[in-house]
């Protein structure tokens, strides 16, 4: 199975950019005109675009990239908010897959899954990656392939 959110991630990106776009334009031009006597309105438009950044943080929408196909599972990601652009791979081979977690946080505003592996010293958890730009149906396959695959390594 193979699965990645390339054009929803292409989408939130962009609508993004396009937001701090347009949230810096707006404040420079009301500072270097005259056209808002009263000095609040840019400041509100401050808080209104730090409110919506934080949104974004906090989601963490992340591209992901799934291919279970061949022995091993493949899990490609990277935040798309442009605080960094790290990007991330875990490769797990089908047989030392032993399972997975799913932790939701911040108020339950992102939902994240772990991958359990087996090493030479025991379990391993992976870093957790967001799932927060899956939707249902996406993550319900995500679910069923991994826990296929825990249950029957071969």
């Amino acid at each position: 199975m193979k699965l990645q959110t390339k054009d929803r991630a292409t989408k939130i990106k962009f609508r993004f950019l396009i937001f701090a776009f347009l949230t810096v334009a707006l404040v420079a031009f009301l500072f270097l005109t005259d056209y808002v006597k009263q000095k609040e309105i840019p400041l509100a438009v401050i808080g209104v675009g730090i409110i919506i950044y934080l949104y974004y943080s906090i989601k963490k929408f992340t591209y992901i990239q799934y291919i279970d196909d061949g022995d091993k599972i493949i899990l490609r990601y990277f935040n798309i908010v442009p605080s960094t652009l790290d990007h991330h791979a875990i490769e797990i081979f089908k047989k030392n897959f032993v399972g997975y977690e799913i932790k939701n946080s911040i108020f339950n505003m992102r939902e994240e899954i772990i991958l359990i592996a087996l090493t030479k010293n025991g379990k391993a958890k992976y870093p957790p990656v967001c799932i927060t730009i899956l939707n249902d149906a996406e993550k319900s396959l995500i679910k069923e392939s991994l826990t296929k695959i825990a249950n029957n390594p071969d």
